[in-house]
């Protein structure tokens, strides 16, 4: 499983953001009013020598007080505590899975999402994650 794009409306500092998570994709994500749109493709000009292939290598660099660690905790959250998703935070995430694409929404009101990823109700839970605070 491959983490590509998480959209926060809302948690703590960070107010509707968009978060590239792979370079392999190219994601745009527009929203009008009521209406939202999700367009995502694979790209395929990866320079297989320095990241080897389809290895992604995301880092997240910034002054401190950017964020960088509430953005970790961001999804840690999504992917961790089912209990403060839709709750404490709000948005969606797209993931792949053997060359499959789905978008997992978490919110406190239902966005009707234009887009030809599959949505998912739920969030696979066969994955770890190593968190230094």
């Amino acid at each position: 499983m491959k983490l590509i794009y998480l959209w926060v409306e809302n948690y703590i500092h960070i107010k509707e953001q968009g978060y590239l998570l792979n370079a392999g994709y190219d994601v745009k994500y527009d929203r009008d009013g009521e209406r939202h749109k999700l367009s995502i493709s694979e790209k395929d000009n990866i320079d297989g020598m320095l990241y080897g292939d389809k290895i992604a290598v995301t880092a997240i660099v910034g002054d401190n007080g950017a964020g960088k660690s509430t953005l970790l905790d961001a999804i840690r959250t999504v992917l961790f505590d089912k209990d403060k998703r839709g709750k404490e935070i709000t948005g969606f995430l797209v993931w792949e899975d053997r060359g499959n694409l789905a978008l997992f929404p978490f919110m406190e009101k239902k966005w009707k999402i234009e887009t030809e990823v599959e949505v998912s109700k739920w969030l696979p839970d066969d994955f770890n994650l190593i968190y230094y605070p």
